[in-house]
């Protein structure tokens, strides 16, 4: 009587776990050790000696040796790894218009890990893109390990940009502190209009006059309709007397939002009203016009009379009232027999004269001038011509 065999079972796999790419493994038992023809019975009731299987759980086969009717029996545990996404796109928008020329796609809302990846049918692999194109976009999430993915699609549609216009309109107005002499002050303010129907951004002022460069307006930003100043000062100078008025053109510059700069250069007040430059011209665009304040420098007061050796500290210097807003000027004095004994330029600026000769007489010079009568000569440019005042002078010692 020979010696029964007892079969040995055995189910080899090359996968032992389901997932989004793995949908299938097969479980083979045909590796098991028969000594004989052998039967094949999974508890899933079929009787090959393979099988394929898409659900994870405990897999087993009995092996059967059909000459004795021995058997063995292995067991093999079949695991799932399906961690699905879920993608999700939010946006503020969904359509593309002149004020709303970007916008942002954000898939960070999503459902997923930390290792998860993100690809956008751009290419770009971040959790949110901007976009300025209408069209379908679409986000795929996927779990590196798993295999498993969710894609999401949102679609971005658009007004006609040919209707988008970017546009502005600065005006520049000025108010002075004052008489309008030297030394007061002129306040300008800048109001900047978008005109247009599109956002513009950073929006700041230049004058060249005035030396600012790059002046922010408040708010910087401008939704259409919607109106933007600023304030700057400057202080009246000689040199703008003797011009006679103060002339300047401001520039206000910007940028679309998503788009290209924008530039506009100021007008006096009413961009329908054509006003003339300082000298009285036109140039038939009425929207640009320079702001233009005429100066009216003050009367002259000469005060006649100096008394320079009294100690008292008073009426020492021949002095002329307001004469600094005049700077282009000239000072002659001359004795009663039409000598010239004193003579400067630009006399507002000093050293006045104080009954010291500074002419070619027989008192030389630097001397004091005796006490008595001497003349003045005042010439200066108000603005438009050369101009002279005259009269007596008294030296008191």
């Amino acid at each position: 009587m020979g010696i029964l065999s007892k079969p040995t079972a055995l189910i080899t796999s090359t996968e032992t776990e389901l997932n989004c790419i793995v949908t299938s493994i097969t479980l083979d038992a045909i590796g098991s050790t028969v000594d004989g023809t052998a039967s094949y019975s999974w508890n899933t009731g079929e009787t090959t000696s393979s099988i394929d299987v898409t659900m994870p759980g405990t897999y087993t086969v009995t092996v059967t040796n059909e000459s004795s009717g021995c058997s063995d029996s292995f067991s093999i545990d079949i695991l799932e790894n399906i961690d699905v996404p879920t993608a999700l796109i939010t946006s503020e928008s969904t359509e593309l218009t002149c004020i709303r020329r970007r916008i942002i796609l954000d898939a960070s809302s999503s459902i997923f890990e930390s290792d998860f990846s993100f690809e956008w049918n751009t290419g770009e692999t971040s959790t949110s893109i901007e976009i300025g194109e209408p069209g379908d976009y679409t986000v795929t999430i996927t779990d590196p390990e798993s295999g498993c993915t969710s894609s999401e699609t949102i679609t971005i549609s658009q007004t006609d940009v040919l209707k988008c216009n970017s546009n502005m309109a600065l005006f520049k107005t000025a108010e002075i502190s004052g008489n309008g002499y030297v030394g007061d002050i002129i306040t300008y303010t800048f109001r900047v209009f978008n005109t247009g129907n599109t956002v513009i951004e950073d929006i700041t002022i230049n004058d060249g006059v005035l030396g600012i460069l790059n002046l922010p307006i408040s708010p910087g930003t401008l939704y259409p309709g919607e109106v933007g100043s600023v304030t700057a000062s400057y202080t009246i100078v000689p040199s703008d007397m003797a011009r006679g008025f103060i002339e300047n053109s401001a520039e206000a510059a910007g940028k679309e939002a998503y788009g290209p700069m924008i530039y506009d250069i100021s007008d006096a007040g009413d961009d329908t009203i054509e006003t003339p430059d300082a000298q009285g011209n036109f140039d038939g665009e009425p929207d640009n016009d320079p702001t233009v304040i005429y100066l009216t420098g003050p009367e002259l007061i000469v005060y006649d009379a100096i008394s320079p050796d009294d100690n008292d500290g008073q009426n020492d210097a021949f002095k002329i009232g307001g004469l600094e807003n005049y700077p282009q000027n000239n000072v002659k004095i001359y004795n009663r027999w039409g000598v010239l004994v004193y003579d400067k330029d630009a006399y507002h600026e000093g050293p006045y004269f104080i009954g010291i000769s500074e002419g070619r007489i027989t008192i030389r010079k630097g001397d004091k001038l005796p006490a008595g009568v001497y003349y003045y000569v005042l010439n200066y440019y108000d603005g438009e011509s050369m101009r002279s005042k005259a009269g007596p002078i008294y030296i008191q010692r």
